[in-house]
Formats: structure tokens, C-alpha cells, sequence
């Protein structure tokens, strides 16, 4: 066995107690349901990424991204047909020390245009 491998049996703390050592979550919640007649939209995934990361492709709905409490930017956009960042847009958000900051991206009717970024307060 490695030294990178630990077996089940020599883990001394269950999944509650570990989350209790590591206090509450520190990140962004970023929501890109679409209503239901922008249909067209979902048969492209979004691409979601935090402070000139790589894009990570990212389902239509709720992603959590655990984050450092502090400034951050968050861009999110699609690829459809050959726009490669259509709907591009970038919001910049102060996540405080345990808190999860809750955004809602909502895309245009045109790929001309950004995304709309809106701060829930959930």
C-alpha cells in the first residue's frame, strides 16, 4: 500500500464531525435554470469559472463552488454553433468568512448579448 492510500477502517472521523471541524461552507452558488422557452439554450452547456480559472462545463441548475473568503469574479457564458463565448459576462462578488454567496445568471434571447447576473438573497 502507498503512502497516499489510507484504508476505510484507519478514518477517525465520520462525514458530520469533519464538517463540524471545518465550520460552514465559504463559497458561491451559482443558478442557470433558463424558463422553459428558451429550450434552445439547454442543448448547450454553460461554462462557469472564478478568478481567470479554466472554464469548467457546467450543467444547466445550481453549482457550488467552494471559494476563499474575499473578492472574487465570476464569469459564466456558453459555445453555441460557432460563438465560442456567447453571453459572456462577469460579476464580481465579496464572499464573507462561512458565507455562501447566491448569484442567478439568466441568458438573453440573443447570443449578441451578456448574460444577466442577479444577487438572490437565499
Amino acid at each position: 500500500m502507498s503512502e497516499q492510500e489510507t484504508p476505510s477502517t484507519q478514518t477517525p472521523h465520520s462525514g458530520s464531525a469533519r464538517r463540524e471541524e471545518l465550520g460552514p461552507p465559504t463559497g458561491i452558488c451559482v443558478d442557470t435554470t433558463l424558463p422553459l422557452w428558451r429550450f434552445v439554450w439547454k442543448l448547450c452547456k454553460t461554462r462557469v469559472f472564478l478568478d481567470d480559472q479554466e472554464p469548467t462545463v457546467r450543467p444547466w441548475g445550481k453549482t457550488y463552488i467552494p471559494t476563499e473568503p474575499g473578492e472574487h469574479s465570476v464569469t459564466c457564458y456558453l459555445r453555441y454553433l460557432y460563438f465560442q463565448r456567447a453571453m459572456q459576462s462577469t460579476i464580481s462578488v465579496t464572499v464573507v468568512p462561512g458565507g455562501v454567496v447566491h448569484l442567478k445568471w439568466k441568458a438573453r434571447f440573443s447570443t449578441f448579448l451578456p448574460g444577466v447576473w442577479t444577487l438572490c438573497a437565499e
